[in-house]
């Protein structure tokens, strides 16, 4: 750890000041504010008449560390065209609003000044990699410093609290991490800016190798591959260790997961199939052509193999191989905080954690609740008494066809399975359903 010696030795850039190693600083008192906080929301002038809202600010990224904010773009209704204002004329910014002060025609200030990167339009949703190109995050949110009247771009938020945040769910923050600040920032000091980045093209990528970038999720390592070059992504794929690839190429879409595997080589399958389910590889097979799939069908052990033929050879008739039983189940006495403790610890290895089901004796279906419901109950509340009593459910011996139409009409995410006496013995997913297709409900 370095001593405040150490620390001391730092530079000033742009009003920011570096310890020695190029980090910010950020003193006491200075106010801190994540872009999507301030987005979208009023922009006034300081008399209170409304000029629109904050649509996004500007900053020079040549030359500074941190890059400072030159202009505010104002999105303005009624066909207007967007305001871009110098930064002088804010005489505040918050959570809440922005105001300026000025005396001259609005008018005069409609002219875009393209030499100047937007913060939002341009950097935000973009994929970062570091320099060998084998670790990827997207840029969730963006960290800034307000102080002395000045706004500076300070870190790149690739985190899942960036994630919660930017899907306005960043009030699960607090309860996740501790503190609205995410647990892993990347400071704007290891980010270049490469000359292609438009709104709808071209990435970041760290100036420096990071040893280690958060681990994010398959479902969203999948859409990141999905969206690159097909070389490009099998080389992320490539960068993968095997449980993850294994995940991974569950969520990836068919057309991708084609191309993946005549590019990778015999032995990495192997591995990759040795860490799949029975399930996970039957919905991986059944995509191929019936001579590729055969051909890969040789890399698994007999017994796997013949559990794949049996799910193969059934998966039109029931959803009994659909079925996942990692989910959350809490008796109806519980209360609500002694189920967020439940919820922390038992989470994170759990494929369905949207909806917690209430048990009650030998495992009987009593009730189900949203997470959303969950967060919004008090604490001393018990389980029994916010819970949806009427569950939709299924059995195992369902047909598809007809577990579909029940996901289409009430566009659940998520089914309980029960037996004959309505005990839960699993959970179908919509997602599993629909793979290869789009979902009634999007991305599940």
């Amino acid at each position: 750890m370095k001593s405040d010696s150490d620390l001391s030795k730092g530079k000033t850039h742009g009003g920011i000041k570096t310890d020695a190693r190029g980090a910010p600083i950020i003193p006491e008192g200075v106010t801190v504010f994540f872009l999507t906080e301030i987005i979208n929301k009023p922009a006034i002038l300081k008399s209170g008449v409304s000029i629109g809202k904050l649509k996004d600010i500007a900053v020079k990224i040549n030359g500074s560390t941190y890059p400072e904010a030159v202009y505010i773009v104002i999105n303005r209704a009624w066909g207007h065209p967007d305001l871009w204002l110098p930064w002088q004329f804010v005489s505040q910014i918050n959570e809440r609003q922005t105001i300026v002060e000025i005396n001259e025609n609005l008018e005069n200030y409609v002219t875009a000044h393209e030499e100047f990167v937007l913060l939002y339009e341009n950097i935000m949703d973009k994929k970062i990699i570091d320099m060998e190109d084998r670790e990827v995050e997207v840029v969730y949110d963006l960290q800034l410093v307000y102080t002395d009247g000045k706004i500076f771009l300070t870190h790149v938020d690739a985190s899942q609290a960036g994630l919660l945040r930017r899907m306005h769910l960043g009030f699960l923050n607090k309860w996740l991490y501790g503190k609205k600040e995410s647990p892993d920032l990347v400071p704007w000091h290891y980010v270049h800016i490469p000359t292609d980045l438009g709104s709808m093209s071209g990435r970041v990528r760290l100036n420096i190798q990071r040893e280690k970038l958060k681990d994010i999720h398959p479902v969203d390592l999948a859409d990141i591959i999905e969206e690159l070059g097909h070389e490009e992504g099998a080389q992320i794929f490539e960068s993968l260790d095997t449980e993850k690839a294994a995940d991974t190429l569950e969520e990836i879409e068919s057309r991708v997961q084609r191309q993946l595997i005549k590019t990778i080589r015999q032995e990495r399958i192997k591995d990759i199939f040795k860490s799949m389910t029975s399930a996970q590889l039957a919905d991986l097979l059944c995509i191929l052509p019936i001579e590729e799939s055969s051909r890969l069908m040789t890399n698994l052990d007999p017994e796997k193999a013949e559990k794949v033929r049996n799910i193969l050879s059934q998966r039109e008739e029931t959803i009994a191989y659909l079925v996942t039983r990692t989910f959350l189940a809490f008796p109806g006495d519980m209360t609500v905080d002694d189920a967020y403790e439940a919820f922390r610890r038992e989470a994170h290895d759990r494929d369905v954690i949207m909806y917690i089901y209430v048990v009650g004796e030998d495992n009987h279906l009593e009730g189900v609740i949203d997470i959303r419901e969950l967060l919004k109950a008090e604490p001393e509340q018990l389980l029994k008494d916010i819970m949806a009593k009427n569950v939709i459910s299924v059995e195992p011996d369902d047909a598809k066809d007809d577990v579909i139409d029940v996901f289409k009409r009430y566009l659940f995410r998520a089914i309980p399975v029960v037996d004959k006496q309505d005990r839960i013995i699993g959970i179908v997913r919509i997602k599993d359903l629909f793979i290869g297709q789009r979902s009634p409900i999007g991305s599940a």
